[in-house]
C-alpha cells in the first residue's frame, strides 16, 4: 500500500491499523519489552488470538501483513 495516493477507504484502513499498532507498541512498553519488528509481530499475533470479533480479527490480520511485508 502506497501512502501517497490513498483512497478514502485506504486512508481509513490505515488510521485503524495505526490504532492497532499503537496499542501493540504501548503493551510492549508497559511490559518493558524491546520495540522491534519481531516483538510487534508477536504482539499482533497474540491480539489476533484473543479477539472474538471478525472485523477486529481482519484488522489485526491486515496489520500483521503490513508490518511483515514492510520488513522484507
Amino acid at each position: 500500500m502506497s501512502i501517497h495516493c490513498l483512497t478514502d477507504e485506504e486512508s481509513q484502513q490505515l488510521d485503524e491499523m495505526e490504532k492497532v499498532l499503537d496499542r501493540c507498541v504501548i503493551d510492549l512498553i508497559v511490559r518493558k519489552r524491546t520495540i522491534n519488528t519481531t516483538n510487534i509481530l508477536s504482539q499482533i499475533a497474540k491480539e489476533i488470538e484473543k479477539t472474538p470479533d471478525e472485523d477486529q480479527f481482519l484488522l489485526y490480520r491486515t496489520a500483521l501483513e503490513f508490518v511483515g511485508t514492510l520488513t522484507k
